[in-house]
């Protein structure tokens, strides 16, 4: 090391506290300090509203797809917890739908008024809407095999999204899954 010269390495940073600005060094590239035009910020910011004002109604209409799906699956398993604690019993059971309503009746049978359980479509996660019945009176029974009644369905909706659960005496209650309607 040459006399009167001092090790990059070891020489503290000082800064030119009048501007600001780093005091450059010898031997090392300057790095001029960048930041974003009030411009570029704009820009940026308006690009940003256009993407969320394409993705909010796209949003809203997959939560409603979704959340009338929801219900639907929960009718499914309901109804189906119903006809297997018929085949258990023995004996009929039945859950009671209420058009344009967003409740329905799982009943445990005539002898048990007390364990029956209203379901409650329109809290979360479901915020639905029983929109159309098919079952006589809106009750669809399971006998002590767990055979229906009688064939029918229920539709259940949320915003223009609804989805349908059939029941008929081949088979298992089944949904068809969300289907868009209203459509303009």
């Amino acid at each position: 090391m040459r006399p009167g010269s001092q090790d990059h390495h070891t020489r503290p940073a000082s800064r030119d506290h009048a501007r600001g600005r780093a005091v450059p060094r010898p031997g090392l590239p300057v790095h001029p300090r960048r930041a974003f035009s009030l411009v570029e910020l704009v820009v940026v910011t308006v690009i940003v509203g256009v993407l969320a004002a394409i993705a909010a109604p796209r949003f809203a209409g997959a939560s409603n797809r979704y959340r009338s799906d929801a219900a639907a699956r929960r009718i499914v398993a309901d109804l189906s917890a119903v006809q297997e604690r018929a085949m258990a019993a023995s004996a009929p059971r039945g859950v009671t739908f209420t058009l344009n309503s967003a409740q329905y009746l799982v009943d445990s049978g005539p002898a048990s008024r007390a364990s029956d359980s209203t379901v409650d479509l329109s809290r979360e996660p479901y915020r639905a809407v029983v929109r159309a019945v098919t079952f006589a009176g809106g009750r669809v029974v399971f006998d002590g095999f767990g055979v229906p009644a009688a064939s029918g369905s229920v539709t259940v909706a949320c915003g223009r999204w609804s989805a349908t659960v059939t029941v008929d005496g081949a088979s298992r209650p089944a949904s068809t899954g969300a289907v868009l309607t209203g459509v303009p």
